[in-house]
């Protein structure tokens, strides 16, 4: 296939062909005004005809229109709803559990741009796995994040993206995990103290329940984490601590209304532009990352004179990556700001979202909190060994994350002519990853995929020592894509599995967890995707 003229060429070529239309049909371009007029109407009519290829043409001759997808919405916008969509995924979600398919959905979008997503096994691995480095990124998208967020192992690609991975690979090692889960477990009984506390005491002694906002809360519990482990440093967010701390992370990757036109607006209007007329958020987004960026340029002197001055044994992040020597000063800053976002999104929108399911379905907490009961028996606390082994305590998490992936879509743009599931994809066609439709599709994982049901991770081929199934039912561990899969997958996934099962198990073992609601809460965002702002949970002091 020939290659895709670049936008430079092809104008150029439109306007040497109306140049010698206009010198053919006797316009002489003779003055400045002519010359000026004659490249403004060049420069419209390339305009109007790339549009009308786009909109008309390429759903015409597009090699891939014999695929099967949803029908046309709108003739300018397409089906791009199913890009937009809130909660994220949630439309195309419907398209995979409705369209029959070989392994590939196609639709198109805004001004014609194509679209393809992966639905079987075959096609996901070829796109997440055996060709992961041929889809990148859209080209806004890493520009936005760069200039918001710094240029971190999520944002890179190509060779900076294995280099970079390469490094976290030896830092969230099991061995490493293993090191920091006392950490967690001491932060946990932190988090039940302060519940505790919240909850009210009668004349007679008796607790009340507390009833807390756990969107705000489980990131505050994030943050306080990821602090440590990232910086060696607890906020304290959860008492009330360094809170301004955790405004710049709310400014930075919070998701409301006006940050998503904001993000489409990026992605959609040239850098020059963005830079002629900067926006209120612009502002506020890089005063917040400008903060975040100050205090770390204090800390990594602090802690490479802390290195070379006595003997640690901090595992946390930032002395790893200072002592690995594969990162310069400027390039561990980004590295740093990505490992405490993850922290406060995508874990906390988990445990969030953990302790709701829990709270939708007190006959399971209930089990749960006879399972750690069980597994206690006579010990004050369980073992660090208990939380990794006990089946319905890891069948919840990896339930609620299989309903609930934080990153509900991502999308990928081919790079170069390739190919998925046997079928040609030209350059510049996008790609739809979407973990919550692949986690919820019905032919993946039966008829019940969108429902929660914590067994299907329980093997009880042995009634009286049931296990934990990694696969869940599925036929494969590429159909769980909550921390998608691949070189592109979460390197961060045993620390943040391992921090959520701490968390959970501590607070379901001391209260017991209720709605406030009869409202079934539905996911917001529109980079990634979590809880709304106001969902709320009452934590009542179990009785012993």
């Amino acid at each position: 296939m020939a290659p895709r003229l670049p936008f430079s060429l092809k104008f150029t070529l439109w306007a040497a062909l109306t140049w010698f239309g206009s010198r053919l049909s006797g316009l002489r371009l003779e003055s400045p005004f002519s010359f000026a007029t004659w490249l403004c109407a060049t420069f419209i009519s390339y305009c109007i005809l790339s549009f009308s290829w786009r909109i008309c043409g390429r759903p015409c001759f597009s090699p891939l229109r014999d695929l099967p997808g949803p029908k046309s919405e709108s003739f300018l916008f397409q089906n791009s709803s199913g890009i937009f969509d809130e909660p994220l995924g949630n439309r195309i979600t419907g398209w995979v559990n409705t369209i029959p398919n070989d392994g590939l959905l196609h639709f198109f979008g805004l001004l014609g741009s194509e679209y393809l997503i992966p639905t079987s096994v075959e096609s996901i691995s070829d796109v997440v796995t055996n060709r992961a480095y041929q889809f990148q990124k859209a080209s806004g998208l890493r520009r936005y994040g760069v200039r918001f967020f710094g240029d971190g192992i999520v944002i890179q690609e190509g060779e900076k993206h294995k280099k970079s991975r390469k490094s976290f690979v030896q830092v969230f090692n099991q061995r490493q995990v293993d090191k920091l889960k006392p950490v967690l477990s001491t932060k946990a009984s932190e988090i039940v103290q302060h519940v505790r506390e919240k909850c009210l005491t009668n004349a007679n002694g008796v607790s009340k329940a507390a009833s807390i906002n756990v969107a705000e809360f489980t990131k505050l519990i994030s943050l306080d984490v990821m602090g440590i482990i990232a910086l060696g440093h607890d906020f304290h967010g959860i008492l009330g601590q360094n809170l301004q701390i955790f405004e710049v992370f709310q400014m930075l990757f919070s998701s409301n209304e006006e940050k998503k036109s904001h993000f489409m607006w990026h992605n959609c209007a040239p850098p020059w532009f963005m830079n002629m007329f900067p926006s209120k958020i612009d502002s506020q987004m890089e005063v917040a990352y400008g903060k975040l960026r100050k205090r770390l340029e204090q800390l990594i002197p602090e802690k490479l004179a802390a290195l070379k001055s006595t003997t640690t044994t901090d595992q946390d992040i930032l002395t790893q990556l200072a002592c690995s020597g594969d990162f310069s000063d400027d390039e561990i800053i980004p590295q740093i700001v990505t490992t405490l976002s993850a922290g406060f999104e995508s874990t906390a929108s988990t445990l969030s979202w953990t302790l709701y399911c829990l709270a939708a379905n007190p006959e399971i907490q209930h089990s749960l909190r006879e399972e750690i009961s069980a597994a206690k028996s006579s010990k004050a606390t369980l073992s660090e060994d208990d939380y990794e082994k006990l089946p319905l305590l890891n069948a919840v998490c990896y339930e609620t994350s299989r309903l609930y992936p934080t990153f509900a879509m991502t999308l990928r743009k081919a790079i170069c002519d390739t190919y998925i599931n046997g079928r040609l994809v030209q350059a510049g066609t996008y790609i739809a990853i979407v973990p919550r439709a692949i986690n919820r599709a019905k032919h993946l994982w039966g008829p019940d995929a969108e429902e929660f049901i914590p067994e299907r991770w329980i093997d009880r081929s042995d009634p009286l020592a049931p296990k934990i199934n990694q696969l869940g039912g599925a036929s494969s561990a590429i159909c769980m894509l909550s921390f998608l899969y691949g070189p592109r997958s979460c390197v961060g996934r045993g620390l943040a599995l391992a921090e959520i099962r701490r968390v959970t198990a501590r607070l379901v073992e001391t209260f017991d967890i209720q709605q406030t609601s009869s409202t079934i809460p539905q996911p917001v965002g529109w980079l990634s995707s979590g809880p709304p702002p106001e969902l709320n949970l009452t934590f009542v002091p179990t009785t012993k």
